[in-house]
């Protein structure tokens, strides 16, 4: 999961949006996972589809 997520990051443009739709996994590993290495950040989710945005890095 890592290697697919820093591949969605290089080739997101910057303030790209990723979306994922839940699995099932629990709502909050969904969350940590896309989030815990800083790369994206939790924006909203509807109807089951989880946004989240490219943190840029410096």
């Amino acid at each position: 999961m890592d290697s697919v997520l820093a591949e969605a990051y290089r080739v997101l443009k910057r303030a790209g949006t990723l979306s994922a739709q839940k699995s099932s996994w629990p709502e909050s590993r969904l969350l940590r996972r896309f989030t815990e290495k800083g790369l994206f950040r939790f924006v909203g989710k509807t109807a089951g589809v989880y946004r989240f945005e490219k943190v840029e890095q410096h």
